[in-house]
């Protein structure tokens, strides 16, 4: 939601221009600070997962490496709005590297671009666009139909599916340090396909880690020759910069949530209402203005509860220690109104009705023409009345 992750959980405008975004335009994604970091990884999650799933791993390999984390959410996945396809995943990882180079300006250089499986497919189109610092490719496909292909033949996956995600042809471009880790326990996968990715890419450094018992789903960080040894082997970390990373404060602005309510926000801090019982709820007034025509005792244990619920109690003459935060009380708080004549009115056929034992409608008086009604302490009062106690 809009209030996970504080301080963490950002919004990326595909602009990169705050002036110009717009409620549910912008990217969500959650940057881990990491003090005095050089580094800084930006992480292309897989088709089973959201920045939210994957948080806790962000933490731990922050941590361990040393290094600024950016998790970059996908159109249509988590909070993100739109549709998920092969262009929007792409244009929305365009969008997060243009933002760690042009508004947290990190180096090139310093920038490691980090792909799970379909996350593995965008960063190579990164990498096929943009030099930086290093890649990380983890538990690749040659491309979506290659993939679907082991499980139902070549033939079958060429009439099911068009040819998406095709990183057998992008990595032919690819001239950025690439890290290639795929285990032989991928079900999923086979990581034969990792090992061809590899053997088609370019790059003057690479290096393929294929261990024996990592499967697809793995967490990558409870053996460390998973992932943490081949990147240590791959890349001089952890090294420091001692330059703070400036994030523009307007990157934190929850209103920008396609999730985000105004009102909701403002009132999620309230005390709940009492409930509501009609003649069976509870009497919340406090025990000084009991009713003085009814005999039945106040359960102190039963009220004391209630009283605490509520804070503010307004003393006067006429209603003393009536709390004025309870319903048509909190009505009669206005300054304005202790000047009406109508509130007058209400004033003493209130304190019949509390006060005193005497009938408030005489049975005997002339038929009544406004019959509408005024509830006061479950007592009816018809507008007639007012207008007697008025008169009295």
């Amino acid at each position: 939601s809009a209030t996970s992750f504080p301080g963490e959980l950002l919004w990326i405008p595909k602009s990169l221009d705050y002036a110009k975004c717009e409620k549910g335009t912008a990217l969500p994604g959650i940057l881990l600070n990491c003090l005095h970091a050089r580094y800084f990884v930006l992480f292309l999650h897989s088709n089973g997962e959201d920045i939210g799933m994957c948080h806790t791993f962000a933490s731990r390999l922050r941590d361990l490496l040393e290094v600024h984390v950016l998790l970059v959410e996908f159109p249509g996945y988590g909070l993100c709005s739109g549709k998920p396809s092969e262009d929007s995943l792409q244009s929305a990882a365009d969008a997060c590297f243009r933002y760690v180079r042009e508004v947290l300006q990190v180096a090139p250089a310093d920038i490691i671009v980090m792909g799970r499986s379909m996350g593995a497919a965008v960063a190579l189109s990164l990498a096929e666009k943009f030099y930086f610092g290093g890649l990380v490719l983890i538990a690749p496909f040659l491309s979506l139909r290659d993939a679907l292909g082991q499980y139902t033949g070549a033939k079958m996956s060429e009439m099911m599916l068009d040819e998406v995600f095709c990183n057998k042809e992008r990595i032919k471009g690819v001239k950025v340090p690439t890290l290639v880790i795929h285990g032989q326990k991928d079900r999923l996968i086979d990581s034969s396909q990792g090992q061809q990715l590899f053997d088609l890419c370019p790059s003057r450094k690479k290096l393929f880690v294929c261990p024996e018992e990592m499967g697809h789903n793995d967490d990558l960080l409870s053996d460390p020759e998973f992932l943490i040894r081949p990147i240590l082997r791959f890349f001089p970390l952890p090294d420091y910069y001692f330059t703070a990373l400036r994030v523009p404060k307007e990157a934190f602005d929850k209103r920008l949530c396609p999730l985000y309510h105004g009102v909701v926000e403002m009132t999620k801090n309230h005390k709940p209402l009492a409930k509501v019982g009609g003649d069976n709820e509870e009497d919340i007034l406090p025990d000084e203005v009991q009713r003085k025509d009814d005999p039945s005792p106040r359960n102190p244990d039963q009220h004391g509860a209630r009283k605490g619920m509520y804070q503010s109690t307004y003393e006067s003459e006429d209603l003393p220690g009536v709390d004025l935060d309870i319903g048509i009380l909190k009505y009669l708080r206005s300054p304005d109104l202790l000047k009406d004549s109508g509130y007058q009115a209400f004033h003493k056929v209130w304190e019949a009705a509390t006060c005193t034992s005497r009938p408030l409608v005489d049975e005997s008086s002339p038929a009544i023409v406004d019959h509408t009604a005024v509830i006061v302490d479950h007592t009816e009062v018809s507008h007639s009345t007012l207008g007697e106690a008025a008169a009295g």
